[in-house]
């Protein structure tokens, strides 16, 4: 899903800082993106300089859970 596709929402301060960190990409790309590339959640997060319960919680205040869901259940039948 692009930038032009997701609906608004309040984001916070770290959330601001990721995205500029990362060109200004939304930060639902970048954690949808952080996730398919690494085997873990933990190793997302850590990726991103933010702890494995933030990154819980973003996915759920940014409504993004049920994707990555799907990315973690992609993620369990590959290994």
């Amino acid at each position: 899903m692009n930038a032009t596709t997701w609906p608004h929402v309040r984001k916070t301060h770290a959330m601001r800082q990721i995205e500029a960190d990362h060109g200004g990409k939304d930060i639902r790309d970048i954690l949808l993106e952080a996730l398919l590339n690494h085997a873990t959640d933990k190793l997302a997060a850590d990726t991103l300089r933010i702890d494995n319960t933030t990154l819980s919680l973003w996915l759920v205040r940014l409504r993004i859970d049920a994707q990555a869901g799907s990315i973690r259940n992609e993620r369990s039948e590959v290994a």
